[in-house]
């Protein structure tokens, strides 16, 4: 008689998941109104940094949805100034059951910046 091993059953999520490209909640590609979230993102770099990156597309993406929405996206926006790609984290906060609208994008930085980590709000 020959036997069989088990198969193990698939470990249970502890954590979110962290994988490269979409993750979350999100399978394949991005909504128009994450990159609209992903373009506002660029927008505050923009602006703190007095820049002129222009969004090309959203490379990753990871939201939660406790009681309001949670995105971390990662983009990549194109200088014409200096004829160069930049990828830039961006951190927003979205209370979508409000009917005030209220976007907050925590952060927005190169990535791998050090800037990233101070995730307080800016208004």
């Amino acid at each position: 008689m020959k036997s069989c091993p088990l198969i193990k059953p698939p470990p249970q999520r502890k954590q979110k998941l962290e994988t490269p490209g979409y993750c979350g909640v999100k399978a394949v590609g991005c909504s128009p109104s994450d990159e609209l979230i992903a373009k506002l993102g660029l927008h505050c770099y923009n602006f703190h940094k007095e820049t002129n990156l222009q969004f090309m597309t959203v490379t990753q993406l990871s939201a939660s949805f406790p009681a309001h929405c949670c995105y971390q996206m990662v983009l990549d926006a194109f200088d014409p100034d200096k004829d160069s790609y930049s990828s830039i984290q961006t951190s927003a906060w979205d209370a979508p059951r409000k009917p005030d609208l209220t976007l907050i994008i925590r952060n927005s930085s190169l990535v791998g910046s050090v800037d990233f980590k101070n995730l307080s709000p800016s208004f």
